[in-house]
Parts: structure tokens; C-alpha cells; sequence
């Protein structure tokens, strides 16, 4: 065979296994990987601890923790109460304190003035009031008959009536 035909066949043969035979891949050794951490209280292994659920038995560890937490929370709430107490009773005191100064700080005159509008009120209420006056009375134009009456609406109404009447003859 000629060195050409040899070739030629060569590339055939080369094309053919390409296509009828799969192509080698590198085959990829797998790192198997260990847990990075050992939990204190169930001994599990576990590598993201945000996943990691404890498996220990009984809830006793969470009792306790949570009976100290309301222990701790009494006594800041007692400590706080008494805390609030001393500082309502400390403004009471100076309040009272301030509120002696002012009135020893009150002049003559207003107590002169106070004492001259209480004059005022009490002879105000003590005054003899006037009697009522009297109401109008319920006298309606409409329905009076007394042809002697001489209430202007009364009139006015009896002189309409007339002259509708003699209007309508």
C-alpha cells in the first residue's frame, strides 16, 4: 500500500472510533470528607452547626437555664420597683418642700386680694335674686276665640280669614 492509502485509511479508521466510541473523560478522584466539629453535650459529629440538631435525651439543661433566667428576671423586677419607689418618693419630698416655700413666700397683698374676692363671691351668692320672669304664654293665633282679643297676631289672622272669605264669594 502506498503511503497516501495508508493515511487516508488511518484518518478513516481514527473517525470512526470518534464517533461510535465515547470520549475518555478524566475521572475525578472524590475527597471524602470528615465532620469538622464533635458536639460537647450528644457527641455527634457535624460539619454546619446551623443544621445541627442535639440528640441528647431530656430536657433537664433547658429547664434549669430557664428557671434561672426567671429567677434572674424577679429580682431586677423587685430591684427595678424598688429603684422607682425611692425616686417617686425623693420628687414627693421636694415637691412638698417647694410647695412650703411658696406659700411662706405669698405677700400681704395677694392675701388681700384673695381675701377681697372671697367678699365678693360670698356677697354674690347671698344676694336676694329676683323673682322669675313670666314666660309668654302659650297663646296660639290660630286657635283663639276671643273675638275681643287684642293681640296683634291674633287680629292680623282674624282680618285674613275675613278677607279670604269675602275673596272667595
Amino acid at each position: 500500500m502506498k503511503f497516501r492509502a495508508r493515511l487516508k485509511r488511518a484518518a478513516r479508521t481514527r473517525i470512526r472510533r470518534k464517533v461510535t466510541l465515547p470520549a475518555k473523560r478524566a475521572v475525578r478522584k472524590q475527597i471524602r470528607r470528615r465532620p469538622l466539629f464533635h458536639c460537647g453535650s450528644c457527641g455527634k459529629q457535624y460539619n454546619n452547626m446551623f443544621g445541627h440538631t442535639c440528640g441528647s435525651k431530656g430536657d433537664f439543661g433547658k429547664r434549669r437555664k430557664a428557671a434561672k433566667r426567671a429567677a434572674a428576671a424577679a429580682v431586677r423586677k423587685t430591684r427595678r420597683a424598688a429603684e422607682r419607689q425611692k425616686q417617686n418618693e425623693r420628687v414627693a419630698r421636694v415637691r412638698q418642700r417647694e410647695r412650703g416655700r411658696a406659700a411662706g413666700r405669698v405677700s400681704v397683698t395677694r392675701r388681700r386680694e384673695r381675701a377681697k374676692a372671697d367678699e365678693r363671691v360670698a356677697r354674690a351668692r347671698n344676694k336676694p335674686r329676683r323673682a322669675p320672669r313670666p314666660r309668654p304664654s302659650s297663646h296660639d293665633y290660630r286657635n283663639c276665640r276671643d273675638h275681643d282679643c287684642e293681640r296683634q297676631a291674633c287680629e292680623a289672622y282674624r282680618e285674613g280669614l275675613i278677607d279670604a272669605e269675602e275673596a272667595e264669594r
